[in-house]
């Protein structure tokens, strides 16, 4: 019988320690880290094709015409 008391009350106390952090932390947030602001260029500069970066630009083989001549149907 006295084990039984033991073991609840040791279960609400453990209840009662897993669940006080959560009820306080909403109060206390912080903002975890700094988002700089963009400017509206910055992107465009990072998608434009770079043809300085290895000499010449050589389009995709998919676009170029095909070395053989099709055979009509």
């Amino acid at each position: 019988m006295e084990l039984e008391v033991v073991k609840r009350i040791l279960i609400l106390f453990l209840l009662a320690l897993a669940t006080s952090p959560s009820e306080s932390l909403p109060g206390n947030r912080k903002l975890m880290y700094y988002k700089a602001p963009v400017l509206a260029g910055a992107y465009a500069r990072f998608l434009m094709v770079r043809t300085n970066d290895y000499g010449t630009y050589d389009p995709s083989p998919a676009m170029d015409k095909p070395p053989y001549k099709q055979i009509p149907n």
